[in-house]
């Protein structure tokens, strides 16, 4: 159960990270008129999310190996 939460909590944090990006930095980035500090956001938000992805994917295999294995905790 654990698992499952830790996974629904990256994948609503990814999608936050992608929605501030496009919101924030993306507009400017566009328009041709983005500052070296609107990249720098950008890359740090797309940075972060890549990461939560990673985790979401780590624990994505994790929950399909316990399933598959179904070890015991007694």
């Amino acid at each position: 159960m654990l698992l499952f939460a830790a996974g629904m909590i990256c994948g609503i944090f990814v999608r936050y990270c992608i929605r501030e990006a496009y919101c924030s930095a993306l507009p400017a980035i566009a328009a041709g008129r983005a500052t070296t500090a609107d990249n720098a956001e950008f890359a740090l938000l797309i940075r972060k999310a890549t990461w939560a992805l990673v985790v979401l994917w780590i624990l994505l295999l994790a929950i399909g190996a316990l399933g598959a294995l179904k070890p015991a905790f007694d």
